[in-house]
């Protein structure tokens, strides 16, 4: 179940729904996911993000200044 979810995860970093602009090079890493019910939670650019564990576009939870880890 989770190897799907990852992979899952990993559509959605390729299919660049979480990508920011082209001129913003920095890297930015998507890093501990953790599933619950019928949702992924992550930490992707210093901020924590949600999605449905069937795929679907990420929502940001968090914005601003620091650096939050699910």
């Amino acid at each position: 179940m989770r190897g799907k979810i990852l992979l899952s995860i990993s559509a959605l970093i390729a299919s660049a729904t979480l990508l920011p602009a082209a001129a913003d090079a920095a890297t930015r890493l998507l890093r501990f996911p953790d599933v619950c019910a019928d949702r992924i939670v992550f930490t992707y650019a210093g901020d924590l993000w949600t999605v449905g564990t069937r795929g679907g576009t990420a929502i940001r939870l968090t914005a601003g200044p620091g650096v939050e880890q699910a």
